[in-house]
């Protein structure tokens, strides 16, 4: 970034999922450098966040958002950086007063509503890339599959609460199958409407207390294996809140709702 820049952002968080956000359409980020990105995410050294929103210009509509892992490489969605990103375009004034819009996102189009803290995300509909994969070593875990949703999830079902997941989400995440890498979602169903998930995200390379895409992925996997009787929506318990995700039978119309919360302004300048 130039010497006179000030650059303005917000540090924001979708239940617990964390990101630095900044309205870019202007172009006052240079994004196509993934080590400064990475830098700025650093916990201790950085900002610290799980991930950077940028809001840029849509190709159709007015609000389009680009959005970096903490590792500083870019990625297709993500679901809590998007709701964040929402609510920023409605209560900093970024783009007009209003609680409903159209929100591009790098392969999709989503609509968002915005009330209070309260957003609510159209995904794309989910979907399966392979239903039983055979990964898991015998005995440890039962998989319920691989999945798009928005970016590809991995989905285990776990003992949530005394799992080690940066050892199990690495060993996932790392494997010959995934050679583009992939999240990794530990599911505890606790009834047909409700799921305890733990996530190890791509890019971050760690667990993070959220993972939106991956609430999606698994109430799909959750519909799928538990034949349907999990009705809409199904409640996501993560270490950061709670998530809802509400769906038609078809999964054709499929929302993400949650919290989000503005943590603090602040201004990037030289030397961040």
């Amino acid at each position: 970034m130039n010497s006179n820049k000030r650059i303005p952002f917000l540090k924001m968080e979708g239940t617990g999922n964390d990101f630095i956000v900044i309205d870019n359409r202007a172009g006052i980020l240079n994004p196509e450098n993934p080590g400064m990105l990475a830098s700025l995410c650093r916990r201790k050294k950085g900002i610290g966040a799980d991930g950077i929103v940028l809001l840029v210009r849509g190709k159709k509509h007015p609000f389009g958002m680009r959005y970096f892992n903490a590792d500083g490489h870019e990625a297709a969605l993500c679901g809590n950086g998007a709701r964040c990103l929402a609510w920023a375009i409605v209560h900093e004034r970024w783009g007009g007063d209003f609680s409903e819009f159209f929100l591009e996102s790098r392969d999709s189009v989503h609509k968002v509503q915005v009330s209070k803290n309260r957003v609510r995300l159209r995904m794309p509909r989910p979907c399966w890339v392979e239903k039983a994969p055979g990964l898991t070593p015998e005995g440890q875990f039962r998989e319920w599959g691989w999945v798009m949703a928005g970016v590809p999830h991995y989905g285990i079902i776990a003992d949530v609460e005394n799992l080690d997941v940066q050892r199990w989400g690495d060993y996932f995440r790392g494997h010959e199958r995934f050679p583009e890498g992939v999240n990794v979602d530990f599911i505890e169903p606790l009834s047909f409407s409700r799921l305890r998930v733990r996530t190890f995200e791509r890019g971050v390379e760690a667990e993070t207390l959220s993972c939106g895409t991956g609430a999606v992925a698994a109430a799909f996997m959750a519909h799928f294996h538990q034949k349907a009787k999990a009705g809409s929506p199904i409640e996501i318990e993560t270490a950061g809140g709670m998530l809802k995700v509400h769906f038609d039978p078809d999964w054709r119309d499929v929302w993400l709702e949650g919290d989000v919360r503005l943590v603090f302004h602040g201004i990037l300048e030289q030397g961040t």
